[in-house]
């Protein structure tokens, strides 16, 4: 992110109480670099409560998501931003690709569908497009007044529940961007693949 040709941006890390020495790696990096800000929860919450501090956090004109461990192409950003400008879109929606640890992509094209109105995109993701927040950029009023769902550890529609409500309550306004934006990195690891339990289950209905 930091090595982007678009300079002019903040980058709010946040660490949700992770346990794998993370915190300090973005001290690190915010030491050295005035655009990165780290912020430290005092207890972990789950990935809707960290973008709902992000966002909230977040002073610049548009807003972009990135996961812990995804990266970006080369000119993602400087791209989105080109594209946010020239069509005066509320939302920029570009292509993203999934990476698998053996080195496979696989590109998922969401710009041929999403349209260019909040009924379009909502029509795309019924029809079982991606509802990833990753890989677009969002102008930032599209958050501000606004009491959006954030419950805690919430693990699974995070995404699909956050994009449904902006598109449903503010009616933005969509610019596709046919490029690759946005590299999803496949761990099998992660709690996106992990097997959910009765206590997830039970955590994910009392967060909402």
């Amino acid at each position: 992110i930091l090595g982007q040709s678009e300079r002019e941006i903040e980058v709010i890390c946040i660490d949700d109480r992770t346990p794998d020495g993370s915190g300090a790696v973005i001290d690190a990096y915010a030491a050295r670099d005035s655009r990165v800000k780290a912020v430290h929860k005092t207890v972990n919450e789950g990935p809707m409560m960290a973008r709902h501090t992000g966002y909230t956090m977040a002073r610049g004109e548009y807003v972009f998501f990135c996961d812990s461990d995804d990266y970006l192409p080369e000119g993602a950003l400087e791209a989105l931003y080109a594209r946010a400008v020239a069509s005066d879109a509320d939302i920029v929606v570009g292509n993203l690709c999934t990476v698998t640890p053996q080195g496979r992509t696989a590109l998922r094209d969401r710009a041929s569908s999403v349209g260019t109105t909040w009924r379009s995109y909502m029509r795309y993701i019924l029809h079982w497009g991606t509802p990833s927040l990753c890989g677009a950029l969002f102008r930032r009023s599209l958050f501000v007044g606004m009491a959006y769902t954030a419950g805690q550890h919430m693990l699974v529609s995070e995404d699909r529940r956050l994009l449904t409500e902006i598109l449903l309550l503010r009616h933005p306004s969509v610019a596709p961007l046919d490029r690759l934006v946005y590299c999803y990195w496949s761990n099998q690891a992660s709690t996106t693949h992990r097997p959910l339990t009765a206590d997830d289950v039970r955590r994910q209905f009392e967060s909402l």
